[in-house]
């Protein structure tokens, strides 16, 4: 089963889904958020790892079932039933939990396939478990065949089925990430230059996230492979002139740039769910007044390949900022991120800038997107948060003063002040903020700290933003509006 396994995943490289994943992407799908979201609560990343550890464990046990079977006396039927249990389970469960996010011909390659290696390995295995068994019979040459020729279905299954796969053409259907420049650019993003002593510092975080690092979060584990050729983007609902636009007449419409910085509403007080990009795209108000929105319009709704939605009101819609991304850093938006193009809305977590869109429609209701169904945010505004990136736990101190930084966010209402203390919240210092890069970005701080002696200290950072509202020190967790509370990092210093 561990062969048959890697072969699978091997197949799945070829832009097909994972076996194993397509099953544990049935049970998100299936799973109601009173249990989803507990778990997400206390697994954070970890959920989505330990979840295809578990159905990969059920494919080995379910392995080990069927050789014991296969060596005992059971009825043939019953062996090749355990064997295909789980490959079968994988494509069904998909197909009714997931039909949006999983595709059909290629799943069903990917689990023909690995049926077809599992049950072929377990024939050609059998004799030799057998004469090594305390039964006196010979191997069944019945069994064997019965094995091996419903391994030969299974092959002829994923052989015919390959043609309709087009897995060449999702294989370089082109995945995004690479150089491209806008066509036409309206406005390009006015950056200014970093400051060279918060650069110096070591554990600082970079003003601009690579695409590689750029955090992801998404409800997918196989994550959509877009044919650009096939690839259409609908305005549509509740507007007088209907339109869809290729990937290319996407590439022609006028474009901006802006620094933009997204941050998940999972992410921690303190946590590392939030990065910062250059997005370069088509104001999202371009398109909706080319459609021309009637009246009663209320929310615009966004659907992505995968059919993940969400919305956001039409006011929020037609802010100059709210962009339709297709590059991100200089680079086609990575698959990860939202290849061909995602959604990017001032001052709002991440869960509702939807990647890989489909569909922008314009309603006269409250729509109810996937999360808030889950009982998360629905406004999901941005809390203004404060990270401390250094000191580590441990600081050599020689005298004179040890360098604090880190990273500040409040979205679309910027950071004003960051104060730090060290005597538990009884006195403040202000520290020192790095020019914004743009309206929609963190600001990095620094604050040079004189330590009282040796010993652990409890260094304790707030932040105030533009509006002149100070951050929150109420601590929450991020279920269901976002976390606050005041970041901290117990330093211990040493002399020398």
């Amino acid at each position: 089963m561990f062969f048959a396994l890697d072969v699978a995943f091997l197949l799945s490289m070829a832009g097909m889904p994972f076996v194993a994943d397509s099953l544990g992407q049935a049970i998100i799908d299936v799973l109601p958020g009173w249990i989803s979201i507990p778990l997400i609560e206390a697994l954070h990343e970890w959920a989505k790892i330990l979840l295809i550890v578990g159905v990969v464990a059920l494919f080995l046990i379910d392995g080990a079932a069927t050789g014991a079977l296969a060596a005992s006396r059971r009825r043939t039927p019953t062996v090749l039933g355990v064997g295909l249990l789980p490959w079968v389970a994988a494509f069904v469960l998909a197909r009714i939990f997931s039909p949006q996010r999983i595709e059909p011909v290629t799943s069903l390659i990917d689990a023909a396939v690995g049926v077809a290696v599992f049950l072929a390995a377990l024939a050609f295995i059998l004799p030799s478990a057998l004469d090594r068994s305390s039964e006196t019979e010979p191997a069944s040459p019945s069994r064997r065949r019965a094995l091996l020729g419903t391994a030969a279905i299974a092959a002829a299954i994923a052989i015919v089925s390959l043609p309709l796969s087009r897995i060449a053409a999702v294989g370089s259907g082109g995945l995004g990430n690479i150089a491209m420049a806008a066509r036409r650019l309206r406005s390009r993003a006015d950056i200014p230059a970093p400051d060279p002593a918060v650069d110096a510092l070591p554990g600082i975080t970079p003003r601009i996230t690579t695409n590689e690092n750029h955090y992801v979060v998404d409800t997918t584990l196989v994550k959509p492979r877009v044919l650009i050729d096939e690839w259409r983007l609908e305005i549509k609902g509740l507007v007088q002139s209907p339109f869809s636009l290729t990937y290319d007449q996407l590439l022609d419409l006028d474009a901006v740039e802006q620094i933009h910085t997204l941050e998940c509403i999972s992410n921690y007080v303190g946590g590392d769910l939030i990065s910062t990009a250059l997005w370069t795209g088509v104001p999202l108000r371009d398109l909706l007044d080319r459609a021309q929105v009637k009246t009663g319009a209320y929310d615009v709704a966004f659907t992505s390949v995968d059919g993940y939605t969400d919305s956001i009101p039409i006011a929020k819609a037609m802010e100059d900022r709210t962009l339709v991304a297709y590059l991100m850093n200089g680079k086609t938006v990575p698959q990860d991120h939202g290849y061909p193009a995602r959604m990017l809305v001032p001052n709002i977590y991440g869960m509702k800038n939807v990647k890989w869109i489909r569909t922008i429609e314009v309603v006269n209701y409250d729509f109810i997107g996937y999360w808030q169904q889950q009982g998360w945010s629905d406004s999901a505004n941005i809390n203004t948060n404060a990270r401390i990136d250094l000191p580590g736990r441990n600081a050599r101190w020689t005298g004179g003063t040890i360098p604090v930084a880190g990273i500040a966010f409040a979205g679309a209402r910027g950071i004003s002040k960051v104060e730090l203390s060290s005597d538990g919240g009884k006195s403040w210092g202000q520290a020192t903020l790095e020019a914004a890069m743009g309206p929609l970005s963190w600001r990095r701080w620094s604050y040079e700290w004189t330590p009282n002696g040796a010993g652990t200290t409890k260094l304790i950072v707030r932040a105030t933003d533009g509006s002149g509202n100070a951050e929150t020190p109420i601590a929450r967790s991020p279920y269901p509006d976002g976390s606050t509370g005041y970041d901290s990092v117990d330093v211990t210093v040493q002399r020398g």
